[in-house]
């Protein structure tokens, strides 16, 4: 007897696909998500940080498979979704859990003194501004550099204890590096300051 059964689910183009409860989401599956939470939350104004698959409870999946005859058989698992993301105004952070099988926003929290990982937009939002900051320009020139082209920045997030001032902003701080020519490796020259944006 096979241990993997298939379920149905809807997506964003309303087709239905073959998934296993723990396959990770598809790009439809996830835009199908982002559009329930826009819908439900339509007054907010956010970016998401996150959309992957909530993991069913091992209790579910022992019996979807078929491990646990203990109860009647789970024959189909309700697919969901985590959300994270950042509202823009405020930079409040907020989870939700979205059911791809009822297509509703179950739960939607705000998430005090944390901060959602860095999106790619964020990225190289940072590392536009941090070369052609003047600081950074005038650091690079006390070493040496002249060519800003052969600059790079490398945006990490800033861990910060909740009662540090300012925790409720969105900080970044950017590593240095430089080459030395084009086919070098940027990671063998680190610069030795980190900007903080």
């Amino acid at each position: 007897m096979s241990t993997v059964k298939e379920m149905k689910t809807v997506t964003a183009a309303t087709t239905t696909q073959d998934v296993h409860p723990l396959d990770q989401l598809s790009a439809d599956e996830m835009m199908h998500v982002a559009a329930i939470v826009r819908q439900a939350q339509s007054d907010m104004d956010f970016v998401f940080n996150t959309i992957t698959l909530k993991e069913p409870r091992k209790d579910v999946m022992l019996s979807y498979l078929g491990w646990d005859t203990s109860k009647p058989r789970v024959e189909l698992v309700e697919r969901e979704a985590l959300v994270v993301s950042l509202e823009k105004k405020t930079m409040k952070c907020f989870e939700g859990i979205v059911s791809l099988t009822e297509g509703r926003l179950k739960t939607w929290n705000y998430i005090p003194d944390v901060q959602p990982i860095l999106t790619m937009d964020e990225m190289f939002e940072v590392e536009e501004l941090v070369l052609k900051s003047d600081l950074v320009r005038e650091e690079c020139l006390g070493l040496g550099i002249t060519d800003m082209s052969s600059v790079f920045a490398d945006p990490w997030a800033i861990a910060r204890h909740v009662s540090h001032p300012g925790r409720e902003k969105r900080m970044m701080q950017a590593l240095m590096y430089m080459r030395t020519c084009e086919d070098d490796n940027q990671y063998a020259h680190p610069l030795d300051f980190v900007p903080i944006i």
